[in-house]
């Protein structure tokens, strides 16, 4: 598949309900550091407080990647979870080669060095994190090189397991019932 475009940039879903048995290191850990959710330093020393780890537990993943065919091309967009928050963002080496290694989508063979990333700078090159963790914002111009950011994501919803709900059940059914006369 094609995907150099100077209309748009892509998104898709890489992976669903991975298992990560060791914590990982992401290039943002949501609000650490940065109280605001707006990411657009450039300055690599401001950068580096922002990363955290991912502890072990279940995840999803995301990707954006902008490519163009010909003069810079500036893409701009968002994307809201419903069930899911924000946990972590790789865009840059070489955290986004580590964490494709357990979130890239199979069969995709990803860009790598230190032209496949996203290059923070202000007003041009910005993302934010929704202060309720679901909305992810961009803003990126791609110019000599291609832009990629991971989205690594963990479930907002917390199911109650299946023998929590077959108890609910039998004790509604319990007072539910008529009672039996003899």
């Amino acid at each position: 598949m094609q995907l150099e475009s100077n209309d748009h940039a892509f998104f898709w879903q890489e992976q669903q309900n991975v298992q990560l048995t060791m914590p990982l290191t992401v290039d943002v850990a949501p609000f650490i550091n940065n109280p605001s959710g707006f990411y657009d330093s450039g300055v690599a020393s401001v950068e580096a407080t922002w990363n955290g780890q991912l502890q072990p537990g279940i995840y999803s993943s995301f990707f954006i990647h902008g490519d163009k065919n010909g003069p810079n091309q500036t893409f701009e967009g968002s994307v809201t979870f419903d069930n899911e928050i924000i946990v972590g963002i790789a865009y840059k080496q070489p955290n986004l080669n580590l964490t494709e290694d357990k979130f890239g989508a199979i069969g995709t063979t990803y860009a790598t060095g230190p032209n496949a990333i996203f290059e923070l700078d202000g007003p041009n090159n910005h993302f934010t994190i929704s202060q309720d963790q679901k909305t992810f914002s961009f803003k990126m111009v791609v110019a000599h090189n291609l832009d990629n950011i991971r989205i690594i994501t963990a479930s907002s919803v917390h199911e109650p397991s299946i023998l929590a709900l077959i108890g609910f059940g039998l004790l509604l059914l319990r007072f539910r019932l008529p009672k039996r006369k003899y």
